[in-house]
């Protein structure tokens, strides 16, 4: 893999970074602390990706450090008491988040770690692959890799840093598969032994609900998402986690669908994945989801029961209506990215384009002009008149009324 040379990797950093990592800098060197980039960004910043986010690892107090870049460059911080992070906020898109140099133990597979402040070398050694081991000091932006990340990316090689390694977080399994699909990479044949025998284990079966979700939200965010999937049900990660399940070939063939979704929404992956799956504990997993997959439902039960042939031929502007007059918006764009046929897709799409906020003018106040008692005929009768106006492409008011009228005449 085609990786940039360690004496060029601050040409990746954009400017502003630049002088927010030289003001964390000159504070530490106050202070008498030191201060590293860490994890991720030095990974992509070796492969020319560019970076998103910055992790700062630094060696002390990081409410001090704050407390001395907001006295002496006006920087505001945001401190994360539960994960001891303090994020700095800049003018560029990107966060900083510093955090003391810690090595943390386990009290059981799966648990969520004890920390405790440290340097930096049991800071990169608690941490999940070689590729993510590495980091840059701020002080003459030294490279420092102690357990031969670089070498590993170079090679495409996926390698834990010790044999508790997925025990100890088995969330790290999901994001190793995050990384192979990504980069094309490889786990070495010891992380893959480990991985699997974590997984024999039943480790990641013991992981929250919230901390799987973060992991699938991670992995629903990337274009490879059916890949990954896969490769957890070959592995038998997703039979673990979600009581047995299987991922139906037409849910791969949704997902597949969505790979053209320039928004790249978690949203739809997640209903895709609702509809396929009945299982307790994904159910749990995915309860953040769970009005939108009401909705979604909603459509279905309606589509069921209108039976219209939505997937082979156009449907008339009153049909459209009857069909998805009232599904949210968010429900329309999943059925129009994930329709199973041309048609589909055009009848979804016509409707939002054609009837999407179509103006009503008539209400039950008007049945009770024309001398029709309250009761659950108006309902009736309102939805007739609409599908009525629809067809007639009907406007104004007083067109509408005038179908009101005889469709309370007909009875």
């Amino acid at each position: 893999m085609n990786m940039i040379g360690e004496n060029k990797l601050t040409d990746i950093i954009p400017e502003g970074i630049k002088t927010a990592l030289g003001h964390i800098s000159k504070s530490c060197a106050y202070l008498g602390f030191e201060a590293f980039i860490v994890g991720g960004a030095v990974r992509d910043m070796l492969l020319g990706s560019g970076i998103t986010d910055v992790d700062i690892s630094v060696v002390g107090d990081v409410q001090r450090l704050a407390a001395e870049l907001r006295k002496r460059y006006g920087y505001k911080a945001i401190f994360h008491p539960f994960f001891g992070t303090v994020t700095l906020q800049t003018q560029q898109a990107i966060n900083i988040d510093i955090t003391t140099a810690r090595w943390e133990t386990y009290s059981a597979p799966a648990a969520l770690p004890e920390v405790f402040p440290s340097n930096l070398y049991d800071d990169l050694r608690r941490r999940d692959f070689t590729i993510n081991s590495m980091a840059v000091s701020l002080e003459g932006f030294v490279f420092i890799d102690p357990f031969g990340g670089r070498e590993d990316l170079k090679n495409g090689i996926l390698r834990v840093l010790h044999d508790n390694s997925f025990a100890d977080d088995p969330t790290r399994i999901m994001r190793g598969i995050r990384f192979e699909k990504r980069y094309g990479f490889k786990m070495d044949n010891r992380t893959e032994a480990l991985m699997r025998g974590a997984i024999a284990e039943g480790y990641p079966a013991r992981l929250s609900s919230e901390r799987v979700l973060a992991e699938m939200e991670y992995m629903m965010a990337e274009p490879g998402l059916s890949d990954m999937l896969g490769r957890m049900e070959e592995i038998g990660l997703w039979c673990t986690l979600f009581g047995g399940s299987v991922i139906s070939p037409l849910a791969y063939q949704r997902l597949g669908r969505l790979n053209g979704d320039p928004g790249g929404r978690l949203l739809f992956p997640a209903l895709v994945l609702m509809e396929d799956i009945n299982d307790d504990a994904f159910k749990k997993a995915f309860g953040r989801y769970k009005t939108y997959y009401e909705k979604l439902e909603t459509y279905r039960s309606r589509e069921k029961a209108l039976k219209f042939p939505v997937r082979e031929r156009p449907l008339e502007p009153g049909m459209l209506y009857r069909l998805f007059w009232g599904i949210a918006g968010e429900i329309l764009e999943y059925l129009a990215l994930t329709a199973d046929t041309t048609q589909y897709r055009e009848n979804v799409k016509t409707y939002m384009k054609d009837l999407v906020g179509f103006k009503f003018y008539i209400n039950g106040g008007d049945l009770e002009s024309l001398g029709i008692k309250p009761g659950p005929r108006y309902r009736i009768f309102l939805e007739r008149a609409r599908v009525e106006i629809v067809e007639g492409n009907i406007k104004d008011r007083r067109g509408q009324l005038e179908i009101l009228a005889a469709v309370a005449k007909r009875g």
